[in-house]
């Protein structure tokens, strides 16, 4: 499963829009969509700004990513 996926499905699993979710993490809707559709990859900040907002880890949003050493 790709990371962007599972940040999509999460954000769903939460009952959030796009618009929803960045406004909890302090980013814009579009950094949201294309976090989403793996056109970019967030900053550790944002990962973990996204996380927070979605009571979860940043490895489980970002595995592929930001796995845990």
């Amino acid at each position: 499963m790709r990371p962007y996926t599972q940040l999509a499905l999460t954000r769903r699993a939460a009952g959030l829009t796009q618009a929803g979710l960045a406004e909890r993490a302090g980013c814009s809707t579009v950094a949201v969509s294309f976090y989403e559709c793996g056109m970019r990859q967030p900053r550790l900040d944002i990962a973990a700004a996204l996380a927070r907002a979605l009571d979860t880890e940043i490895e489980s949003l970002f595995p592929e990513h930001y796995a845990a050493a």
